[in-house]
């Protein structure tokens, strides 16, 4: 509840730095290590909640280094929630992203969720790749 009512609010704030502090700081208090994750209850909605407006930063903020340090922050702790389709969706779209290191944490959290979320992850992760491949066969940058 704590990071939900004060830390939160911070995430839409003006300082590059401050939005980048209130997501790490978001990530490391919602789920500490060692502690039992909550699946279900109040404590679980309210880290899911958190968790996707997390997810909204990583995906849609205008600085790239806080969308990386977001992404580079949902260790295995946070994957039952990731394994989520309202979750997956966000880090498919992060698949789009301009910056390729955050192309690349977004592929690994997806793969990730393969084995928690196959039904919904694997279609969708061979469609991206025939859509790289296709992109890839028919580039002008093609040398061959």
């Amino acid at each position: 509840e704590f990071v939900k009512e004060s830390v939160v609010t911070y995430l839409q704030h003006d300082s590059t730095a401050i939005r980048k502090q209130a997501a790490l700081t978001c990530t490391r208090l919602i789920l500490r290590p060692g502690e039992t994750i909550p699946k279900r209850g109040h404590m679980a909605k309210v880290v899911a909640e958190i968790l996707s407006k997390l997810l909204n930063v990583g995906i849609a903020d205008t600085e790239p280094s806080i969308r990386k340090s977001v992404l580079k922050a949902l260790d295995d702790r946070f994957d039952h929630y990731l394994a989520q389709p309202e979750n997956l969706r966000c880090l498919f779209i992060a698949l789009n992203d301009e910056i390729f290191e955050i192309r690349e944490l977004s592929i690994r959290l997806l793969g990730r969720q393969t084995t928690r979320n196959p039904a919904y992850v694997l279609p969708l992760l061979r469609k991206t790749l025939i859509q790289l491949l296709t992109e890839l066969e028919f580039s002008s940058d093609n040398k061959n």
